[in-house]
């Protein structure tokens, strides 16, 4: 996995589409992805399904999206059992997403 946050903080451009579906990366592994996201300007679709993905994981996407405007599509990230201040948060950024036709599923 560190290879691929490298080449998100990199801006590979080559890297469009980043496939860590059943990694077990947790809240750990997706808070490293976050804060490469914020810099990243090539990455349109992440999937990142059944990855034991917590309350701080989920958040560190939430905030790293403030940052990134490239990623369309996310797919695995349920916001039904955050807290509900983050939860709130969280579906209103989606919402403001998708509105700027990206997909989160």
């Amino acid at each position: 996995m560190e290879d691929y946050i490298n080449r998100l903080q990199n801006n590979d451009a080559s890297l469009i589409e980043l496939n860590l579906y059943c990694n077990n990366i947790g809240d750990h592994g997706t808070i490293a992805i976050s804060e490469a996201l914020k810099v990243n300007t090539s990455l349109q679709e992440l999937y990142i399904y059944d990855n034991n993905i917590g309350n701080y994981g989920i958040i560190a996407i939430n905030n790293a999206l403030q940052y990134n405007y490239s990623l369309k599509q996310i797919y695995g990230i349920d916001v039904g059992n955050l807290l509900s201040e983050e939860n709130r948060k969280m579906r209103v950024r989606f919402a403001n997403m998708k509105s700027a036709k990206r997909n989160l599923n």
